[in-house]
C-alpha cells in the first residue's frame, strides 16, 4: 500500500500533499504526521494540495479545522511572531463548493494551484 500523503518543507512552509481521496487512514496519518511536524520545526504555515479528492465529508472538514486550530495553537505557544496560515489548494469543484458553502474559505487561505500558493506564502514573510 502506497502512503496516501506526502509531505515537503519549502522554506518556513509545510506542503502536504494527499495522494488519494480522504479515508479514516488518510486522515489519522496527516494528522499525526502534520502535528509531528509542527511539534519538530515549529512551521506556522501548512499548505494541503487536494489534487487527488474529488469528495469531501463533514467529517473531513472537521479534521482540516482541528489541525487550524492546533496549528494556531503550537504556533501561538511557541512565541512565533509569523502569521498563522492554513492554505488548501487544488481543489476539485465539488470540494470548493462545499469550502464555500461552509464558510471555511474565511478561515483557510484557497488557491487553485500548489505553485500559487507556494509562492504566496513562502514571499509573505
Amino acid at each position: 500500500m502506497t502512503k496516501p500523503i506526502e509531505k515537503e518543507k519549502i522554506d518556513s512552509l509545510l506542503v502536504v500533499r494527499l495522494k488519494s481521496d480522504l479515508s479514516s487512514y488518510s486522515l489519522d496519518l496527516l494528522k499525526s504526521e502534520v502535528v509531528s511536524e509542527i511539534k519538530k520545526s515549529g512551521y506556522c504555515r501548512l499548505l494541503v494540495n487536494l489534487s487527488d479528492v474529488d469528495y469531501i465529508t463533514s467529517g473531513d472538514i472537521g479534521v482540516f479545522v482541528q489541525l487550524f486550530h492546533y496549528l494556531d495553537a503550537a504556533c501561538g505557544e511557541s512565541g512565533s511572531t509569523e502569521p498563522v496560515v492554513f492554505g488548501l489548494s487544488n481543489l476539485d469543484s465539488f470540494v470548493l463548493d462545499v469550502i464555500h458553502m461552509t464558510r471555511l474559505d474565511t478561515v483557510f487561505k484557497i488557491y487553485k494551484t500548489e505553485e500559487e500558493a507556494i509562492k504566496d506564502l513562502t514571499s509573505e514573510k
